[in-house]
């Protein structure tokens, strides 16, 4: 409290004038102009203002304690940080094209923005281009749910797209598996082989071998008959002069069938021997250079999201190039591909 009235009086001492200032203010005017001036009266603060000055006394006092009792300072709180603003959402996720797996024929549909060609309720088909080709699209569905989808790059009719060249597909098998190198990896690949063509060498073989052994049988009874002959003209010519040359002129015939009949078989072995010849050496070919007759190459990085395989067939006419998307979670048990 004695605080409290020192700071009032302090205060009162700088706000108003001292008797002692105003008296030298008086005695210096008075010396100057020569005229008896009267001493100024010092006013009294009103009630009103004097709460005042002490009431601010207080509050000043209060703040010099609470500033004494609350040292050291309080850290001063953080500035605040930004509002972090939300990421963009992401761009919508296909899985094909601008289809996912699970959509309605409606809705892939209203994705492809034409109608189909053909259509059912497990199949839809439609006439497309896929990287500037030409291509019929093929997705099924199961319980009214996309779950798989087929490009195919030759028609088999030939009706809606044109056929394919060997050339022309290989390019494009080797185009595809290049891009989707770049999106999933590496693919695991393998190749259909098929051997080469024996069968009209294996009928020749056949042919040559009976023929052979026909020759056989027909020298066999060129053979006796050439004997019965030579004892019936041995027995006419017996008494001839030049019996040796009548029984060698009517055996002549007989014995050219018989030297005709060798010969023609031999032919017939040495073209078995050909044939079996080419046959091995078909085999071996098909050991060091097989022939290749169609390729897969299935994508196993993908399986988070469906499987992949592209086919390649060169045993069709016209060839065949087909790429096919399966989507996982919704395949049947028993549609889901094996590892190579």
């Amino acid at each position: 409290m004695f605080a409290t009235v020192a700071i009032a009086i302090k205060l009162l001492f700088k706000l108003v004038p001292t008797p002692f200032e105003g008296h030298a203010e008086v005695v210096t005017q008075t010396l100057e102009e020569g005229i008896p001036a009267e001493p100024e009266v010092i006013q009294e603060p009103e009630p009103e203002e004097f709460a005042a000055i002490v009431a601010v006394a207080d509050n000043n006092n209060e703040s010099e304690e609470e500033r004494a009792d609350d040292w050291p300072p309080a850290p001063l709180p953080p500035e605040p940080q930004p509002v972090a603003q939300p990421p963009p959402p992401p761009p919508v996720q296909y899985h094909f094209r601008k289809i996912r797996w699970g959509m309605s024929p409606d809705e892939v549909c209203a994705a492809e923005g034409m109608p189909p060609i053909r259509a059912n309720e497990q199949r839809l088909e439609f006439i497309t281009t896929t990287q500037g080709w030409p291509c019929l699209l093929n997705y099924y569905f199961i319980h009214g749910q996309l779950y798989r989808a087929r490009l195919i790059f030759s028609d088999p009719t030939g009706m809606s797209i044109p056929p394919l060249s060997v050339a022309q597909a290989q390019q494009r098998y080797l185009y595809l598996r290049a891009r989707l190198n770049q999106r999933y990896g590496q693919p695991i690949e393998k190749s259909l082989t098929i051997p080469r063509d024996t069968a009209a060498l294996q009928r020749a073989a056949q042919n040559h071998e009976e023929l052979a052994q026909q020759y056989d049988t027909a020298i066999a009874d060129a053979e006796a008959r050439l004997v019965k002959e030579r004892a019936i003209l041995e027995r006419r010519f017996a008494r001839w002069k030049r019996r040796n040359e009548m029984i060698a002129r009517g055996l002549a015939p007989f014995e050219r069938d018989v030297a005709e009949m060798k010969q023609w078989k031999q032919d017939a072995l040495d073209r078995l021997t050909e044939t079996r010849r080419g046959i091995e050496q078909s085999r071996s070919d098909d050991r060091q250079q097989p022939l290749i007759a169609g390729q897969i190459a299935r994508w196993p990085a993908a399986r988070d999201l469906h499987n992949i395989e592209m086919r390649l067939d060169y045993r069709q006419s016209p060839l065949r190039l087909e790429l096919r998307y399966a989507a996982i979670q919704l395949l049947p048990p028993a549609d889901f591909l094996d590892e190579l």
